[in-house]
Order: structure tokens, then sequence, then C-alpha cells
């Protein structure tokens, strides 16, 4: 769960609000704004593969966002704000070794034009209720 806001658009560059890695873009799982700056989503890759790039909504400049995420192989899913789930059923998780707060590690303009309030990581899969529960 993460509650964050971006200052403004970076333009061509993604905003990377968190990233749990191995170090590159090939396994990853990461919130991240879309390379047109004006919205938020979940992005998971395994060897290079996207898994999941859902949830994508449009956000304003200094809006506060509450996303969480919830993911397990072939059951992810992510909520914002109290809104509608995003699920995808299709999703194998990817190993990773490393949590970047801010930025990419393997991308040196993915850094965040914001405020990063709280993150929080819970050790099991939950609930699709408790996930949208979590950004009420």
């Amino acid at each position: 769960v993460a509650t964050y806001s971006r200052n403004s658009d970076r333009g061509a560059g993604n905003q990377i609000t968190f990233m749990a890695s191995d170090g590159t873009g090939a396994n990853f799982i990461a919130i991240s704004d879309g390379a047109n700056g004006s919205s938020d989503r979940v992005l998971i890759n395994v060897n290079g593969v996207s898994q999941m790039n859902t949830g994508s909504v449009s956000y304003t400049a200094n809006q506060l966002l509450i996303r969480a995420i919830g993911y397990k192989v072939n059951d992810g899913a992510t909520a914002v704000n109290g809104g509608t789930l995003a699920t995808d059923i299709s999703v194998l998780i990817p190993v990773v070794n490393q949590l970047t707060i801010g930025y990419a590690p393997y991308f040196s303009t993915s850094r965040v034009n914001g405020t990063i309030r709280k993150l929080s990581y819970y050790p099991r899969r939950l609930s699709n209720t408790e996930l949208q529960g979590l950004t009420s």
C-alpha cells in the first residue's frame, strides 16, 4: 500500500513511486506514472515480459493517491482511493531482491517528482475487499 502524490508531469520519463526488482528492467513490481505523465498504474515484469500493466487512473498535480497492490501467481489486483478494483488473472511473479523508493535502479531519469507519505508491506496476498478498504 502506498500513499503519495506527484508535483507535476515529468513528460517522457516515468515517475516510479516504488520498485521491487532484481536491479534490472527485466524483473520488477512497481507503481509508475505513464510516459505521458497523466496516469498512474501498476507494472509487473518477469524476464522482460509484462505480466501486469493495469489499474491506470488519471491524476492531477499534488493529488493524493492511495494505491494498494495484491499479487500472487495468477491473482493480481490493485485499487486506488477506494475506487473500482482492477484485476489480472494471468500473472507470474518475479524474483526480486531489492526495493527502491522514488526511482528505478536501472534508469536514472525515472525519478519521482513528488512526495511519498507512506509505504506498507503485508507478507500475504490481501483480499480484494481489504485492498479497496485500505485505499478508502
